[in-house]
């Protein structure tokens, strides 16, 4: 991940402590029938730093972060996996097409 601008050192005080993250990536479309919205859901449960950078250049300073997803022993708050990640998709089928 990039971040635009440099705002804070956290990303390194973690980085060094070994704090772990968790993160979701929700992408939300066209209202399929309500209340639902087609969607497309990336949990990923545990995510240590492996690399942060604020690189010296001419202007504003980006802030690139790396992370390796990795599974967890129990799912955090607000997930249910404990797999490095987990994708749940709303679309127009209505059954579950794995079944």
């Amino acid at each position: 991940m990039e971040f635009p601008r440099y705002t804070s050192d956290v990303y390194f005080t973690d980085w060094d402590a070994g704090t772990v993250k968790k993160m979701d990536i929700t992408f939300t479309g066209a209202e399929i029938a309500a209340p639902y919205n087609r969607s497309f859901k990336i949990d990923l449960p545990n995510l240590k730093l492996s690399s942060v950078e604020a690189p010296v250049d001419t202007g504003i300073i980006k802030h690139p972060v790396e992370f390796n997803m990795l599974g967890a022993a129990a799912a955090p708050a607000g997930m249910s996996t404990t797999k490095p990640f987990e994708i749940t998709v709303i679309n127009r089928q209505s059954a579950n097409v794995l079944a």
